[in-house]
């Protein structure tokens, strides 16, 4: 039986590292085990609703485990809520400390980065209504030979392109211990007449390595792009690069 969605939700996704009932996404007796059968679900004006527990974009049906180009592709207009308890609760049953929802790159637990995800998380030209909220992300490393795979170990957001805009909503979020080329924790590419500004509310950049440029954020938008992140809350601290520790900007 479908759950009813909690009061302010059209249509609601549930995912549950824990479950083991019918892991069809219908409710939280029946929630999905793995986050990324919830995005091949998902459409725009959906809400996935995620409890405690560590994800990983490897896992989910069809996939290929410690493939490193797997990613949590972010539709557009797609909500994700972290936080809750296992076995799922209310929308007031959420506290992204006590109840930690972490999406990892680390695919093959064995604590070594080498073998890690390019990007846990991947934005491409989705809108403000794309909004991501309560969860950890870490352990992304981006150490490919080509900017697909060496910019954004956290987060890839490409909103380049003379058409394209990506520009995803931030909330309560926290990046940690990801490492990169550039743009440890997230990438924002506004290249080519783009846009990546997302909103980035009540969030922490913490221990995020780049070696080269932007240790937590690297904006870039050169050839008449935009990347205008902006930032209500955070804090951003303990992340190293060569050039800018924080944040760089590249001709954002």
């Amino acid at each position: 039986m479908t759950e009813p969605p909690p009061t302010g939700i059209a249509v609601g996704i549930y995912v549950d590292s824990s479950s083991t009932s019918l892991k069809n996404g219908t409710s939280w007796a029946n929630a999905y085990t793995f986050l990324q059968d919830a995005w091949v679900a998902a459409k725009a004006g959906d809400t996935i609703l995620v409890a405690q527990g560590t994800y990983y974009p490897d896992q989910g049906k069809n996939l290929s485990n410690d493939d490193r180009s797997l990613a949590f592709n972010i539709k557009d207009g797609v909500v994700i809520f972290g936080g809750f308890p296992s076995k799922g609760g209310s929308l007031s049953s959420r506290d992204w400390v006590s109840h930690r929802t972490i999406l990892s790159g680390e695919i093959q637990q064995d604590d070594l980065k080498g073998n890690n995800s390019y990007h846990v998380v991947i934005t491409q030209h989705v809108s403000a209504a794309t909004v991501i909220d309560g969860l950890i992300i870490t352990k992304g490393y981006a150490d490919g030979s080509d900017i697909a795979q060496s910019y954004g170990g956290g987060w890839y957001n490409n909103g380049s392109g003379s058409t394209g805009s990506s520009n995803p909503s931030i909330r309560n979020c926290s990046f940690i211990f990801n490492s990169a080329t550039n743009g440890a924790a997230l990438y924002n590419d506004g290249d080519h007449n783009g846009n990546a500004s997302p909103s980035i509310i009540n969030s922490i950049f913490w221990n995020n390595t780049a070696g080269s440029n932007g240790g937590a954020i690297y904006n870039f938008a050169t050839q008449g792009g935009k990347s205008n992140s902006s930032m209500t809350n955070c804090l951003i601290r303990n992340n190293n690069a060569h050039y800018g520790g924080a944040i760089y900007n590249n001709g954002s």
